[in-house]
């Protein structure tokens, strides 16, 4: 159980890692090219509400597992 809960913690730290650092890479990107402005904010808004849903995921999963570990 206990790998189970590192491997759990890892994943949720590489996906948030990633998603901040997609968000850094589109503001960046949307800086430098104007006319490609829509795309980036599409990329910057879905990378986001990804974010949200994996930390809910990740959330969910840890109360549950909570809750029946008594």
């Amino acid at each position: 159980m206990a790998s189970i809960d590192a491997l759990t913690g890892a994943l949720q730290t590489i996906v948030t890692a990633g998603l901040g650092l997609r968000i850094i890479y589109c503001f960046v990107k949307l800086q430098h090219e104007e006319e490609e402005a829509p795309r980036y904010k599409k990329r910057i808004k879905n990378s986001a509400i990804i974010w949200i849903i994996a930390t809910m995921a990740f959330t969910i999963a840890d109360t549950v597992k909570n809750y029946y570990s008594m």
